[in-house]
């Protein structure tokens, strides 16, 4: 892996650099900002909450910040801060940790002895009297729409208005020897990264800079809970981001 030139922050203007908005993944890229000498507003809810699908979000004319689960004291303190009615105004650029947290997912979707079709090659290996029934592609993609449809609706709407890069959480090692769990975490992520680049919206993932195809991320690049990138992971990531031009001028909003 080699190593990027030094990163020179955007100029300030009294706004944040960037906004991260997600899950509990969005923490370790706020920590990568920090180190990088980069402003960044933080709206991270756990992704229980994002589970739980309470967001709503308003015709671009409305003019309001949308509403996302357990954030909205946060949304109004960063409205009050920016001086503006809704945060996503397009003055900006927004990465987003969304639509993804795919634990939960993949516990539900796996409930009834699911598991996403091509099946994992190690499938027997995982050992004891599991039913098993197949997913077909068609059932992935109907099983997150129906759970994502909403976040997909909320990265459609900060599209539309600021220049915004969704990241993939990373491929940690914590769950490597449940093989049926790993794996339909695995194809969940891959059915809703396709969902939303085909919606328009620009997808980083960050692993493949850290591992090989396949791979999960060694332990030395995630905390002690075995899921979170720790913050020398999420300063690698925010200076991928910050070369990729995720946090260059944003363009001007949609009329």
């Amino acid at each position: 892996m080699g190593h990027n030139p030094p990163i020179t922050p955007p100029a300030k203007t009294g706004l944040p650099d960037v906004i991260l908005v997600g899950d509990s993944h969005v923490l370790a890229l706020q920590q990568g900002c920090e180190a990088l000498g980069l402003n960044a507003a933080m709206l991270k809810s756990g992704g229980i909450h994002w589970n739980q699908g309470k967001i709503r979000v308003f015709p671009i004319r409305r003019g309001r910040s949308p509403v996302m689960p357990a954030l909205q004291p946060r949304v109004e303190e960063l409205q009050a801060q920016m001086g503006v009615r809704d945060v996503f105004d397009g003055s900006v650029p927004v990465i987003a940790s969304i639509g993804f947290h795919c634990g939960h997912l993949a516990r539900a979707f796996g409930r009834q002895g699911h598991v996403a079709w091509p099946p994992p090659k190690d499938l027997a290996d995982e050992g004891g009297d599991h039913e098993v029934m197949f997913a077909s592609g068609a059932v992935q993609r109907a099983f997150i729409e129906d759970r994502r449809e909403r976040h997909f609706a909320l990265l459609k709407y900060i599209g539309q208005r600021c220049k915004l890069t969704a990241v993939l959480p990373p491929r940690a090692p914590k769950n490597e020897d449940k093989i049926r769990f790993r794996h339909n975490i695995d194809a969940l992520t891959n059915t809703i990264t396709r969902r939303i680049r085909a919606g328009g919206t620009d997808v980083y993932d960050p692993n493949t800079d850290f591992v090989e195809d396949d791979q999960l991320l060694p332990w030395e690049w995630v905390n002690d809970d075995g899921f979170h990138g720790t913050p020398a992971y999420g300063k690698l990531v925010m200076e991928r981001l910050v070369a990729r031009g995720a946090l260059d001028p944003v363009k001007a909003p949609t009329a």
